[in-house]
């Protein structure tokens, strides 16, 4: 019983994120390929945010967690290679 309810909220949940998907890609595909070419690059820089953004945001806490720390990068690097 667990398990099919899990399943249900997992097939449900795909579902919606997909629909969402389509129906906000397909005009902003669109407007890439078909608009004005200055903002089609502007959108398409702010649709490449979200991919973006966390490895900022891991690489700053990276940083701030480490620092002072035998693992601070900018001491030593070379745990960062590993």
């Amino acid at each position: 019983p667990v398990v099919l309810n899990s399943i249900y909220i997992s097939v449900i949940l795909s579902t919606l994120s997909t629909a969402l998907d389509l129906l906000l890609g397909i005009p902003q595909a669109y407007f890439i390929a078909r608009g004005n070419r200055r903002l089609a690059l502007m959108f398409e820089g702010l649709c490449a945010l979200p991919l973006a953004i966390p490895g900022i945001i891991f690489a700053f806490s990276y940083v701030s967690y480490f620092a002072g720390t035998t693992l601070d990068n900018r001491i030593f690097p070379l745990p960062l290679l590993v």
